[in-house]
């Protein structure tokens, strides 16, 4: 796992961020008969105990990126699970965490001779470490790309008990993007739109962590928290044109909400009406469906929210609405979703006991990638054999 030394206030959120960053599995299928309903885990790689973590998903839902065990992985119904190595030198560490559209650029953290390394891979370069701002000591991870792979967002280590949030291309390399006036010097980019213009974030404020939006334009833009509590946000995913934002506030607890320039910072709720808890993880192009985790019952469990139903239990929505069968299963948070909300990946338990990264995939009438995912993917279930005794 990632372990970058931050101020405290931004720990807490680096927490979040990396521990949230786990799977377990499931595929399933329209109502409409295209396919048999499928679950399915996304397996885990070879060597050490079973244990897969889903990060995120291109924009097409053809590829998920995380990490199993100690290495970054990149996974599609093709190929299967496939180790992505790491950088070299240093405890063999890492971790991917986006994707471009089309899955063929993958960004994330791995480990170098120097430190944690933000790394860009391509299957014709490998993993390539990008460096740090200088200042301070080393330390810096990629969070996500831009839909062309052109353009990575981060943070950095740029000075004593600094972070920095940065944006990277090839032509420029890695350059800060500075902070909010008033606040401490702490800035973290997690989410890039399609054209790599519009970047989301956290920065410190005068009175503590706040959402912001950066352009070219009009820089570092801070846009609050969500009413109550103490000062506290970040976003975590755009839309595809960067007109829409969710992550995470602070009303009586921590919050997810969905941010629009007309709406302001809006709290999406909770799935359990007795206790307050619930993160947004990511969004479809459009932003009109958001997943992520909430607190029910005491545990954690993934949401699907939509403008018309409000927040709901994936779970439920999947066995329900979709006939999808989740014996066995416990899903825990929804981390990514396509950009025509219907292939999502996430974390939970599978059948077995263990942690392992699933992907969900609701295909259209006309859709033939999703259906030729669900295919192999039934293929893959049908030909593979859990050993048990990996625990």
């Amino acid at each position: 796992m990632m372990r970058l030394r931050f101020c405290r206030r931004h720990q807490a959120v680096f927490r979040r961020l990396t521990y949230g960053l786990m799977g377990l599995a499931a595929l399933s299928a329209s109502r409409k008969g295209l396919a048999e309903p499928v679950i399915m885990g996304l397996g885990d790689l070879p060597g050490g105990g079973f244990n897969s973590f889903a990060a995120g998903i291109s924009a097409d839902g053809s590829t998920v990126v995380g990490q199993s065990g100690t290495e970054a992985f990149r996974w599609t119904a093709a190929t299967g699970m496939l180790g992505l190595g790491d950088l070299p030198g240093g405890a063999f560490d890492s971790i991917a965490v986006g994707a471009s559209a089309d899955g063929e650029v993958i960004v994330g953290q791995g480990r170098s001779t120097q430190g944690f390394e933000a790394f860009r891979w391509t299957a014709a370069t490998g993993l390539v470490g990008l460096g740090d701002l200088a200042g301070g000591s080393f330390g810096s991870a990629a969070y996500a790309v831009s839909a062309d792979g052109s353009v990575l967002v981060g943070l950095s280590i740029s000075g004593p008990n600094r972070t920095e949030a940065f944006r990277w291309t090839a032509a420029t390399g890695m350059v800060a993007l500075g902070d909010l006036s008033g606040g401490d010097d702490d800035s973290a980019a997690y989410g890039v739109s399609g054209n790599g213009e519009v970047i989301c974030g956290t920065a410190a404020g005068p009175t503590g962590l706040e959402l912001f939006r950066w352009t070219a334009q009009t820089g570092m833009v801070g846009l609050g928290d969500l009413p109550g509590g103490e000062q506290y946000a970040v976003g975590f995913d755009l839309s595809t044109e960067g007109d829409v934002i969710v992550g995470v506030g602070y009303s009586s607890n921590f919050e997810a909400f969905r941010w629009t320039a007309s709406t302001g910072m809006v709290g999406l709720g909770g799935l359990d009406p007795g206790f307050l808890e619930s993160w947004a993880w990511a969004t479809s192009g459009d932003g009109t469906i958001v997943v992520g985790r909430s607190r029910l019952s005491g545990n954690a469990a993934a949401f699907i929210w939509d403008a018309e139903n409000g927040m709901r239990e994936l779970r439920h929505v999947l066995i329900n609405d979709y006939g999808v069968d989740l014996t066995g299963w416990t899903l825990y948070e929804a981390i990514g979703i396509s950009d025509d909300g219907r292939v999502i990946t996430g974390t939970g338990r599978n059948p077995s006991g263990q942690t392992e990264a699933w992907i969900a995939v609701i295909p259209e009438p006309s859709s033939f990638l999703l259906v030729t995912i669900a295919a192999m993917c039934v293929a893959r279930r049908r030909g593979r054999t859990v050993n048990s005794e990996r625990v």
